[in-house]
């Protein structure tokens, strides 16, 4: 077999596995590279990932910002199936530093679950008091300020 054909092979067998794997995998998150932090109206350091790489699609935001020394994410969604704007906090998870990662279906991290008997821990953080733009969302993160996020 010559060289270009095996180059063929190669591609085909590598779009199959990654239709695979995006088909178990539910979300792909892609990196803003243009996204802006801000905290409390100042330039902010950290990175932003969205759901679609169209920013007039994007229905969910992971945010990864420093906070108190250490990297902190927020799962930010936009619109979904179950009502409005949200912040979750994903605790010690943050999602790697690459141009786009999958985020997982089963036991996704920064989404807690609670049985029906269950009822969930009061709230350690603070009120969100989330506020929803055009390409823009903005909360009030665990440490106190005031995040805003523009896509």
């Amino acid at each position: 077999m010559k060289r270009p054909a095996k180059i063929v092979l190669v591609c085909i067998f590598s779009v199959a596995a990654l239709s695979l794997v995006a088909h178990l995998w539910r979300v792909n998150f892609f990196l803003l590279p243009f996204a802006s932090i801000k905290e409390d109206g100042m330039n902010g350091s950290g990175y932003v990932y969205a759901n679609s790489y169209r920013s007039s699609r994007v229905t969910s935001l992971l945010v990864t910002r420093q906070e108190l020394g250490q990297k902190h994410s927020y799962l930010l969604s936009v619109e979904n199936d179950h009502g409005g704007p949200g912040v979750m906090d994903c605790d010690e998870w943050t999602p790697p530093q690459a141009p786009f990662f999958m985020f997982p279906d089963v036991n996704p991290p920064c989404i807690h679950w609670f049985a029906a008997e269950e009822s969930p821990p009061e709230p350690k953080t603070p009120t969100r008091n989330l506020i929803l733009g055009k390409q823009s969302i903005e909360f009030t993160a665990n440490d106190g300020k005031r995040v805003a996020i523009n896509w």
